[in-house]
């Protein structure tokens, strides 16, 4: 997933669907906008709009900490990123287009 400005909910929807690397980069960015001690939980504790809903916390918290462990994902796995991370797409353009990278720390 490139880093440039403007992007469209349409083209990280698209940019999902087609690249591993996207999906990958995603759960991370995601992981990383939960709290401190809702990424010690694997949970969501705050309603603040930010990172993983309360559902998919915990699968999206172990997805993305195998990520940044080194472990790559099954197909399975990917598969199932990919639905979940749909209904994030609106936030992810948000935070694409406000300069925020996967691999910085919060």
């Amino acid at each position: 997933m490139d880093w440039e400005p403007e992007w469209t909910i349409h083209k990280m929807r698209d940019t999902l669907t087609k690249s591993d690397e996207a999906v990958r980069r995603a759960l991370i960015v995601l992981y990383k906008h939960q709290t401190e001690e809702e990424r010690l939980e694997n949970q969501t504790i705050e309603r603040n709009n930010l990172g993983f809903n309360l559902i998919d916390a915990p699968f999206g918290s172990s997805l993305a900490k195998k990520i940044l462990n080194g472990s790559r994902l099954s197909d399975l796995e990917l598969t199932l990123a990919r639905k979940m991370l749909r209904k994030y797409t609106r936030q992810l353009t948000e935070l694409q287009n406000a300069g925020v990278r996967a691999y910085e720390r919060r």
